[in-house]
């Protein structure tokens, strides 16, 4: 696994913790080596380490050192976006410039993830209670989080901290804390037309044009500004059809 080996009791610094997370691949369902490297990095700290599967190759994982009746948690995903076709350098490979460090997740959120880890270290060395949750496929549904949930190993979690830096507006300020986010919801819309053949096209109903005016009316709905948490937005992220001939398509 590359950028592991070099793990050892006396652990990282800060940058080379860093470097090491992002030379681990770890794009969106890929989550399987960095996990490794979590429960590894975590079980040589003292934490008793919980594993809660979203498949077999994608683990959640809870750390959990000492005991309490109601921990502190802090939480993090594993998985990144697929670098950009235009990134100029080599995405996992961590280069700092000018104080600022970049690389394949560093924002979102290994660098969270540096932050979660340094604050586990300094747990474990103070004999403090805590809880620390990674999860996968939070670039996709999140289905990884409702694993979590489900699991019911985190309803001694009183409160919970997420390291992720977010759409940090003023990077001059010492601390940028976000005390909620908006939510998500997903929609699967089915189109209706009616199928012909495509020499005699009045006497059917294209689908996918139907889903287009349909796609352009939804666009001007415009939802009311929430004074915490802004604008709402719908984005669309898929849409397919087809046809088993030459002929309209009526799905």
């Amino acid at each position: 696994m590359k950028g592991v080996l070099d793990l050892t009791l006396n652990f990282m610094d800060t940058i080379k913790l860093l470097e090491t997370l992002v030379s681990i691949d770890s794009v969106f369902s890929n989550e399987e080596q960095i996990g490794l490297f979590l429960v590894n990095y975590l079980e040589n700290l003292g934490f008793k380490v919980h594993k809660v599967p979203t498949s077999k190759e994608r683990v959640n994982i809870i750390g959990e050192f000492g005991q309490s009746r109601a921990y502190l948690g802090f939480y993090g995903h594993m998985d990144t976006v697929p670098p950009d076709k235009d990134y100029s350098s080599d995405p996992f490979t961590l280069t700092v410039k000018d104080n600022k460090a970049y690389g394949l997740g560093v924002g979102d959120m290994k660098g969270g993830l540096v932050a979660i880890l340094k604050m586990a270290e300094y747990s474990s060395k103070n004999n403090l209670p805590v809880k620390v949750i990674f999860g996968v496929d939070e670039e996709g549904i999140s289905q990884g989080a409702h694993n979590l949930v489900d699991s019911k190993l985190l309803n001694n979690v009183n409160f919970l901290i997420v390291g992720e830096s977010g759409q940090i507006k003023n990077l001059n300020q010492p601390f940028s804390v976000v005390f909620g986010r908006k939510g998500r919801i997903l929609f699967d819309i089915e189109v209706f037309g009616k199928k012909a053949h495509a020499a005699e096209i009045d006497k059917g109903l294209n689908a996918i044009e139907q889903a287009a005016t349909l796609i352009k009316a939804i666009k001007k709905i415009r939802f009311p500004k929430d004074k915490d948490f802004g604008q709402s937005d719908i984005v669309f992220q898929e849409i397919n059809s087809q046809t088993d001939s030459f002929s309209v398509p009526d799905y």
